[in-house]
């Protein structure tokens, strides 16, 4: 018999700023949980679209925040991946549901328009059809580091002290809906950052704190433990459809399947301001040890520490070396990437700045 699923996703969380002091209960809830899962386009739809196909959100043309665009080539173009998360729990006989604030423009994601339910509740209650899958959007986190133009101290003052209230709404929500038996996975779109004059909460950047985010799960797997491999969240999708023996073909792969260890390259991409990321002008490679940062303008290459030393992750991106080897490497593999999806403006900026 398939056990109920419930889907809790958070939207601005970084998985770095999830602890035992910060957010007990949350912190608590995952048994199995990825501690280095990375979001490969770190800006709400389309770290969706990575998880809900296993594919990374740039091989299908989306970048852009130009809904109209978008929704064009999924839906009326060769581009639409029919092959998603929903629909194949649809099709192995569960009732699937997405609840959130936001389901007037994320309906038409990818599986999404395929819902047997789709619901705009800021506290949903559970499905009374069973088996289900139930996916809640949580936005209250978000809404902590938006308004009008603030001193950037004030955002990450008001994000940070909201972290523990955010955790007891959540645990109040869940003792109510949660039943014996069901899985919980938790998951966040992306992180944030507070760096003054580029991004006042995410979307712009590829810092560390923007693009680590949350992958956990409770009622299944191995046991408790903490996996601090590199993940994607390409890799949510195959990891879920495990938990009901099903699968599509993409590029995530099965966490639980035997190869634990994740991915050892990462490819990141995000735009220049978070209100419109359609100007790719971001880009990134990150492996376990390193990450290469193409940002129009210039390239570099960051040491990632050890994972102790979580601090850091607030600031720019822990440590810029000199390493003009792992430059020539990690530059080959964006060029690479940028033919790949015939990104020529891009490609050639790349260029420009290489001749420097």
């Amino acid at each position: 018999m398939h056990k109920n699923i419930i889907w809790l996703s958070i939207d601005s969380l970084s998985d770095i700023f999830v602890t035992k002091k910060t957010m007990p209960f949350l912190d608590s809830l995952m048994a199995s949980r990825f501690r280095n899962h990375v979001a490969c386009t770190p800006y709400t739809s389309a770290s969706w679209y990575n998880q809900i196909t296993g594919q990374y959100a740039q091989d299908m043309g989306y970048t852009s925040f130009d809904l109209s665009r978008c929704n064009d080539r999924f839906f009326k173009g060769k581009h639409h991946h029919k092959l998603n998360v929903i629909q194949k729990f649809k099709e192995a006989g569960y009732y699937t549901v997405l609840d959130s604030i936001y389901a007037d423009w994320m309906d038409w994601l990818p599986g999404w328009s395929e819902s047997n339910k789709i619901a705009a509740h800021v506290f949903p209650h559970r499905p009374k059809q069973e088996p289900f899958l139930w996916v809640f959007h949580y936005p209250g986190i978000h809404h902590a580091t938006t308004g009008p133009n603030r001193p950037q101290n004030l955002y990450r003052e008001n994000y940070l002290a909201l972290l523990p209230y955010h955790d007891a709404i959540l645990n109040t929500w869940l003792k109510v809906e949660r039943k014996h038996g069901d899985i919980i996975v938790v998951t966040s779109d992306h992180g944030i950052t507070w760096i003054p004059n580029v991004d006042e909460h995410h979307g712009a950047t590829l810092y560390e704190s923007s693009i680590r985010t949350l992958f956990g799960l409770s009622g299944f797997g191995p046991g408790h433990d903490n996996y601090y491999s590199q993940t994607r969240n390409i890799d949510v999708g195959p990891t879920l459809l495990s938990l009901i023996g099903e699968d599509i073909p993409c590029e995530g792969i099965n966490l639980f399947g035997g190869d634990i260890g994740g991915a050892g390259l990462v490819i990141l991409e995000t735009g220049s301001s978070w209100e419109t990321p359609d100007f790719h002008s971001r880009f990134g490679v990150r492996t376990p040890e390193f990450k290469y940062v193409f940002d129009w303008t210039s390239e570099a290459v960051y040491a990632l520490r050890d994972k102790s030393e979580d601090a850091r992750y607030i600031q720019q991106d822990c440590v810029q070396i000199d390493r003009p080897d792992l430059v020539s490497l990690y530059r080959e593999v964006l060029i690479d990437y940028l033919k790949k999806h015939s990104m020529e403006k891009q490609l050639t900026q790349l260029k420009e700045v290489i001749a420097l």
